[in-house]
């Protein structure tokens, strides 16, 4: 009898004894609002950890140990256990517990090690199953979590600053459907990124999401931002043909090579194309309808010559060092007239693909009295003397030109050209 009175003397000391031995780990705590309010209105809940005893306890939640002890009906020497949940006053301090993302973690395996749902943790992470998890994140664990044993809390003067939830733009993207997609005005989501609704989005494109917005739920299997140039659905979609389109502008637009797109359609370079007709886009390819010819924005005055300039030159800018393709415009290659055709088409001016053809369209500059400016198209002698205009380039400054040479080369500066060889300067804004 002796002996069983002292046993059970004996084993909550050793327990006690065993709860206090830990260690610090990746996981910590930051003091912040109450995560949970108990069933009656003037208390709280706080849930016990490894390593946690009745003082610990009081002093990390800065409550009254005899508050604490009257309050659970507990004694100094009670044992408490990790995962008991401990009434609070209402003016005590519930820790917030979050975690830091390790190699090879997923939602699961956190959600299993400190004895949440699953759903719980994704909702208080504003998150979904389809959300990529980095190591080095921090998520917030929810109410009732007991952190992994040997993994101690480590107090922080400051909560972990709350997630910036990002969207990387896809294939066939608008403001308008990542707004719907993402639960958020289309205004709030443009004005977090500092764009405007005319703005243009590109395929791989990072947005902000606004407060309150969650991420779009995502078909098992598939993740678009192992390749943020694919189409969501893996398949091709439609465009509508706007007038002034061109097989070969849409294809730039798109970011397909031009044959995916006839090949797909069924049609040849020199298929004829209508406004209204339905064109099918390559998977993988961008929405060609931002930057469609002739697509002045309702509301947005139409460029200045300057902004004009600016965007040709832009474009043709980002297109150095791709290589020299014959009767190539895009998006991966270029001859001399398809570079310039492909660059006055975002204003939605519409060139031959033909160096002679472009030379008469626009307006002649007298280049020797007025001289040449930015954005002009230079028209040069054939190297082999076989026709009178055998090149194009597009001026970028007074002095240097931007140009796709030859097969071999690829599109780049150069210095202008010798003014003997000089035929024609043409101004298209």
């Amino acid at each position: 009898m002796l002996k069983s009175r002292l046993a059970r003397r004996l084993v909550p000391a050793a327990a006690l004894a065993l709860i206090g031995v830990v260690g610090l780990g990746e996981i910590t705590v930051a003091t912040a609002a109450p995560m949970h309010l108990a069933g009656r209105a003037s208390t709280k809940i706080y849930t016990v950890q490894y390593g946690d005893s009745l003082k610990r306890i009081g002093k990390v939640t800065n409550t009254a140990l005899k508050d604490l002890l009257a309050l659970n009906k507990l004694r100094l020497s009670s044992v408490v256990w990790p995962g008991m949940r401990l009434r609070l006053p209402s003016t005590s301090v519930v820790p917030t517990l979050y975690v830091t993302v390790r190699s090879g973690d997923s939602y699961a395996e956190i959600a299993r090690s400190t004895r949440v749902k699953v759903a719980d943790l994704l909702a208080a992470n504003r998150r979904t199953r389809s959300s990529k998890l980095t190591v080095g994140d921090r998520l917030v664990l929810p109410a009732g979590a007991v952190l992994p044993h040997g993994q101690a809390n480590r107090p922080t003067s400051q909560p972990p600053k709350p997630e910036v939830l990002t969207y990387t733009v896809r294939a066939g993207d608008s403001f308008v459907r990542i707004a719907r997609r993402t639960g958020v005005k289309t205004a709030a989501l443009v004005g977090a990124n500092g764009l405007e609704l005319t703005s243009r989005l590109r395929v791989g494109m990072v947005l902000k999401l606004p407060k309150g917005a969650h991420l779009p739920e995502q078909a098992p299997g598939k993740d678009p931002g192992k390749d943020p140039g694919k189409d969501p659905d893996g398949k091709p979609f439609r465009y509508r043909v706007h007038v002034g389109d061109m097989l070969s502008g849409i294809a730039h637009r798109a970011g397909v090579p031009l044959s995916e797109l006839l090949k797909l359609n069924h049609l040849t370079q020199d298929s004829a194309i209508s406004a209204g007709d339905i064109l099918l886009i390559p998977a993988g390819g961008t929405d060609p309808t931002d930057g469609a010819p002739g697509q002045t924005p309702v509301g947005r005055m139409p460029p200045t010559r300057q902004e004009a300039i600016d965007r040709v030159l832009g474009f043709v800018r980002d297109q150095l060092g791709k290589p020299y393709k014959y009767f190539a415009a895009g998006p991966d290659s270029y001859d001399c007239s398809g570079l310039t055709m492909a660059a006055y088409l975002t204003l939605g001016i519409r060139l031959p693909h033909q160096s002679t053809s472009q030379s008469l369209r626009g307006t002649t500059v007298d280049w020797v009295k007025d001289g040449i400016q930015a954005g002009d198209l230079i028209f040069t002698k054939s190297s082999h003397g076989t026709r009178p205009i055998g090149h194009v380039s597009i001026a970028v400054s007074r002095t240097k030109l931007i140009h796709a040479p030859r097969t071999g080369d690829v599109v780049r500066y150069r210095d202008m050209w010798e003014s003997d060889r000089i035929v024609k300067v043409r101004r298209y804004v």
